[in-house]
């Protein structure tokens, strides 16, 4: 499927694979891109949790909007995405501020990240928790 997806440079101006709305379960098989995109669409997707990324040392960007994550990997897997700066996470199933503690931990590049429709932004203070 990674290899059959369209590419584009998006409104950024960076290289992407769309993965967009093609039901996909899980992440995985990106390792099959070569590491050659600067940012990966994998919105309107059946995906449960953030995790399964290999080293994408050229990602910039990833759109996991509405999707179901409610669960994002350790820290360490972030490691894996050095480059990363930007996720949007829009419309997913986030509910606790102790979920996104591993985004603080494991990106340190990360200047953008949106959690709109997302349980967590009923919490008072969510942003300042972790």
């Amino acid at each position: 499927m990674v290899q059959q997806s369209p590419t584009l440079y998006n409104a950024c101006d960076l290289f992407e694979l769309s993965l967009r709305s093609l039901s996909i379960p899980l992440i995985e098989n990106l390792a099959t891109t070569g590491n050659q995109f600067e940012s990966i669409d994998l919105s309107s997707n059946s995906i449960q949790a953030l995790t399964n990324f290999p080293k994408l040392s050229k990602l910039q960007c990833v759109n996991l909007s509405n999707n179901n994550i409610s669960k994002i990997a350790p820290a360490s897997m972030f490691l894996n995405l050095p480059s990363l700066h930007t996720i949007n996470l829009t419309n997913n199933e986030i509910a606790t501020a102790e979920e996104l503690v591993p985004l603080g931990k494991g990106c340190p590049n990360l200047r953008v990240l949106n959690l709109n429709r997302n349980p967590v932004t009923n919490i008072k203070n969510y942003r300042f928790k972790g």
